[in-house]
């Protein structure tokens, strides 16, 4: 009897690595990322906030912070594209050879760069066309993309006063693909770290001598 209660555990722990994770991710104006898994869905972001009755009475001190960050400028979309390719590359040096059981459902990306000045327009352009273009190809030659669901553009609207972005991803990948992934990207994470405090120590022991 035990046997059979140990084989059917097997199976269901088997059943369970091979499932895919669903991972739908979208961004015009505000981003939203959800993950579903089986019957389960987890909304990664935004984060609901729980409701507290004493939240709902703000002091002068949080209003003034309010309006003080909205005062701040905003970050370049070329910073916020480098920081997220940045991210990707080191996902994909840590997990070159899970890549391929990476499916790209669905991915649409339309970028329109826009501002009051033409020659600003440009460089921006240019910025965000040179940190974007070439995960775009590393993705599309690595992973199973859709071709026909996949698309990307990149435009220099100088009529616009400001750029803009819409992005729709729909990524699937098998549960024990994802935890080999986070664990080699975690362990790739880790000696990044070591290599550049040994560094800092090289030069700060030169620096001394």
């Amino acid at each position: 009897m035990w046997l059979y209660i140990l084989v059917f555990i097997l199976l269901l722990f088997a059943f369970l690595l091979i499932m895919p994770i669903n991972l739908k991710a979208s961004y015009k104006g505000s981003g939203l990322v959800s993950v579903r898994y089986l019957f389960f869905k987890i909304q990664l972001y935004p984060q609901k906030i729980k409701k507290d009755k004493k939240s709902k009475t703000k002091s002068k001190g949080e209003a003034t912070k309010d309006i003080s960050d909205e005062k701040k400028p905003k970050e370049k979309l070329s910073v916020k594209i480098r920081e997220i390719s940045d991210g990707i590359s080191l996902i994909a040096n840590a997990a070159n050879r899970l890549l391929k059981h990476i499916k790209i459902k669905r991915f649409y990306l339309n970028i329109n760069i826009g501002s009051p000045d033409a020659a600003a327009t440009a460089i921006e352009y240019g910025a965000v066309s040179a940190a974007l273009y070439p995960v775009c190809g590393f993705i599309f030659s690595q992973c199973k993309v859709d071709k026909k669901r996949f698309n990307a553009n990149i435009n220099a609207r100088y009529d616009l006063e400001e750029s803009s972005a819409e992005i729709k991803a729909d990524i699937s990948v098998t549960l024990i693909s994802a935890i080999a992934i986070a664990i080699l990207t975690l362990f790739k994470y880790i000696l990044k770290i070591m290599d550049n405090n040994k560094e800092s120590e090289i030069i700060k022991g030169g620096a001394v001598k």
